[in-house]
């Protein structure tokens, strides 16, 4: 890919270390209809052994899939999945809060430019860094966002996965959300 195509991608924030245990990640996305992820799929190293991460709608069309976001999981009383879930919420205690940025992370607010650029932009991510530690828990009616971005760490293009927990119905719109886990795969082009 040339590298005016990588220079176009938007470049990402620190990682934010925050990882649940991969288990409710796949219990979270067990539901999905689809891929796991909707911006890369893993095949087969074509130069060797092992496997690559590629884009989904190839290297060719990237700059126009670099985000996308959907629900996960709505959380339900009756399911045991969501005593789990709150269990390992509770494990942690440094969630910080992303405030009014996962409105546009979400599509409910238009956004202009890319979502990449808005979404892990240190200037516009609304973190709330005067806060340590906030307790999470899911609620009935709560819904678990997967949210998807591809932008850039220096050379290497990298797919961020990101979960957040919001609540519609506590609020008047979907623009808090607490981010629970994080994910980063690079991406071979």
């Amino acid at each position: 890919m040339p590298p005016s195509v990588i220079n176009r991608l938007s470049q990402l924030q620190r990682p934010s270390g925050v990882r649940m245990n991969s288990s409710i990640i796949t219990g979270l996305t067990r539901s999905l209809t689809q891929a796991r992820y909707q911006l890369f799929r893993t095949i087969g190293n074509p130069r060797g052994a092992g496997f690559v991460s590629v884009p989904t709608n190839g290297t060719d069309s990237l700059l126009q899939h670099l985000s996308a976001r959907r629900i996960a999981w709505t959380a339900q009383e009756s399911n045991p999945f969501m005593q789990m879930l709150n269990q390992e919420l509770k494990g942690g205690n440094s969630y910080p809060v992303l405030v009014a940025v996962l409105g546009a992370g979400i599509g409910l607010v238009p956004v202009v430019g890319t979502a990449a650029g808005l979404l892990f932009a240190a200037t516009t991510t609304g973190v709330d860094l005067t806060k340590t530690s906030h307790s999470v828990i899911a609620r009935e009616g709560d819904q678990i966002w997967q949210v998807e971005e591809i932008g850039k760490e220096g050379n290497r293009v990298m797919h961020v996965g990101s979960y957040f927990v919001v609540d519609p119905y506590r609020q008047q719109t979907l623009t808090r959300g607490w981010l629970i886990h994080e994910e980063r795969t690079e991406l071979t082009l």
